[in-house]
């Protein structure tokens, strides 16, 4: 005896097809994860490896960078009285403002677009369904494959955040970016003044963890410092490429390009050529060659990069606001039609990036955001 042929079913073939997808009807993407805690608030977090291990070499970055520029550099020197309490002050600030920001970057919805129904009173007349998530979405929404949920107006998502960066989290992007700059920067002029200004350390402990094995410990800084700073540099070309820094850049904008390679080897020869100079009038019997010889040097070349890239992410970032386009748009349509382009002023930009309120506060990580335009508003935000 023969057994029967099953012969599969229609809705079997619907479902096949993927054309029984139903309405979704919870707010989260099971991607995400949203927790109310004491004074943080509600968090939101992306269930993301990479981007998990993308955060934490982050936060591992700003550590030595803190650390370092503080325990290595800065605070011998004002013991011995050379580097000012306000300059140290100010350096604490840069740290802390940067790690707050990227917190707060990190753990921002970036714009989720929430279930609408009747009751909203929300005109959706000009929006469209989302064939991924199947939920009803602006036009200048994106659906994140990251995240498994859309997001409005949506510029990129940033695996260093392990977030996206949209409508509701823009502000902290920058502040991140600019406070990263800022720390950056301060790193470095404080590295120039402990290499050919302040005097040799006189009050230092020679007998510290840290300068008995800081050879091995540079050693691993370095692998994890090559790694990063050739994952970071192919990330920026990437992004920069396709960011319409003004309308001029849009004619020429191979030229800043070969300007931008052509700076950066210069800076890159004129420090390596300094710290070699510096290497070879060293005393090898010097505490500083001895003690501190290498970190100052990681950290100078981690100070130049980030500084940098963050002020390259700055700029593109700040005409693109002027231009009211995303990195998205940009990566889809890099050479618009000028006579398209609609340029804001930088008080109307940025007013409608960072919300009502004080101007005073732009800059402060712990603000919350209160958004200017009511289509962007919805009852329920994350």
């Amino acid at each position: 005896m023969y057994e029967k042929e099953e012969v599969p079913s229609l809705s079997t073939f619907v479902s096949g097809l993927g054309l029984d997808k139903a309405a979704p009807s919870s707010e989260y993407s099971s991607n995400i994860i949203v927790k109310s805690l004491p004074i943080l608030g509600r968090l939101h977090f992306v269930k993301d490896r990479n981007g998990i291990l993308s955060l934490t070499f982050t936060f591992l970055y700003w550590v030595y960078g803190t650390w370092c520029g503080l325990v290595v550099v800065l605070l011998p020197h004002m013991r011995d009285k050379q580097a000012s309490e306000p300059f140290v002050a100010l350096y604490v600030l840069c740290s802390v403002m940067c790690i707050c920001a990227l917190f707060r970057a990190a753990t921002l919805n970036p714009g989720r677009v929430p279930l609408i129904s009747e009751k909203d009173n929300i005109d959706t007349s000009d929006w469209e369904m989302c064939d991924k998530c199947q939920r009803k979405r602006p036009k200048r929404a994106h659906h994140c494959r990251r995240c498994q949920q859309c997001v409005l107006r949506m510029d990129h998502h940033c695996p260093w955040i392990n977030n996206c960066v949209g409508e509701e989290n823009h502000y902290a992007f920058m502040q991140l970016l600019f406070w990263a700059f800022c720390l950056s920067w301060m790193a470095f002029w404080s590295l120039m003044l402990h290499y050919w200004y302040y005097p040799a350390c006189i009050t230092c402990d020679k007998e510290l963890f840290i300068f008995e094995h800081e050879k091995w410990l540079n050693y691993l800084l370095l692998a994890s410092a090559i790694v990063m700073l050739a994952f970071m540099g192919f990330n920026l070309i990437g992004q920069n490429m396709n960011l319409i820094m003004s309308v001029f850049y849009i004619k020429h904008s191979i030229w800043f390009k070969y300007l931008l390679v052509l700076m950066s080897l210069a800076m890159g020869l004129f420090m390596g050529a300094g710290l070699v100079d510096q290497h070879q009038n060293l005393n090898w019997e010097s505490f500083e060659f001895k003690h501190e010889a290498w970190f100052t040097y990681i950290l100078t070349a981690l100070a130049i990069f980030m500084g940098i890239m963050m002020g390259g992410q700055l700029i593109g970032q700040h005409f693109s606001l002027l231009l009211d386009r995303t990195t998205l748009e940009n990566m889809k349509d890099p050479h618009p039609d000028i006579s398209t382009i609609r340029i804001r002023s930088e008080w109307s930009a940025y007013r409608e990036m960072c919300g009502s309120g004080s101007m005073l506060f732009w800059l402060f990580p712990c603000r919350s955001r209160k958004v200017l335009r009511p289509s962007y508003f919805y009852s329920n935000p994350v």
